[in-house]
């Protein structure tokens, strides 16, 4: 948000997450944080944008599941939420994470690194119990546990059965039969 209205458009989210609270969350960002915009790549939001109201549907699988306006008064945000409903908003998907190469060294890692080229021979060996961390580079949540992945594979790495993995969430669609939620 910028400090110009934001008490207004605070109060006009409120009016409106009152009246689809059962259905939507709202939630307001501070465009010029840097941890908000380590989020805003993916989801394809803009600080140049702002003010802008985006509705991100997480609950389907449907494809493209971003929907705006600029129009953020109460009566514009409900209107893109029933357009959305709908099936008559503007979508767009978010950013997908390109699918990566196997790297030649992929068993050897310290954390065994997976993409869908070895996804299923790998962790389908019935003597091994594989723990896999799919995330997306650009997601600081990962980021931050990528550390602890790499001690957890520290730890467990002489261990005969169990072995620590990761792997880009975009390859996780390639992969027949996987479903991440």
């Amino acid at each position: 948000h910028n400090s110009d209205g934001a008490e207004e458009r605070l109060r006009v989210l409120g009016q409106a997450a009152r009246a689809y609270h059962r259905t939507t969350t709202f939630v307001e960002m501070d465009m010029e944080n840097s941890y908000v915009k380590m989020f805003t790549n993916f989801f394809a939001v803009k600080a140049s944008d702002s003010p802008i109201v985006y509705l991100i549907d997480t609950g389907t699988k449907q494809k493209d599941n971003i929907a705006k306006t600029k129009d953020v008064t109460e009566s514009g945000i409900a209107q893109l939420i029933e357009d959305f409903r709908a099936g008559m908003a503007d979508t767009v998907a978010p950013q997908k994470e390109p699918l990566d190469e196997l790297p030649i060294d992929w068993e050897t890692r310290k954390v065994v690194y997976l993409t869908s080229e070895n996804f299923v021979n790998y962790v389908s060996v019935a003597e091994r119990s594989v723990l896999v961390m799919i995330h997306r580079e650009s997601c600081p949540h990962c980021k931050s546990l990528k550390p602890i992945w790499e001690e957890l594979a520290e730890k467990y790495k002489d261990h005969p059965t169990l072995k620590i993995a990761e792997m880009k969430s975009g390859n996780v669609a390639q992969i027949k039969g996987l479903e991440v939620n």
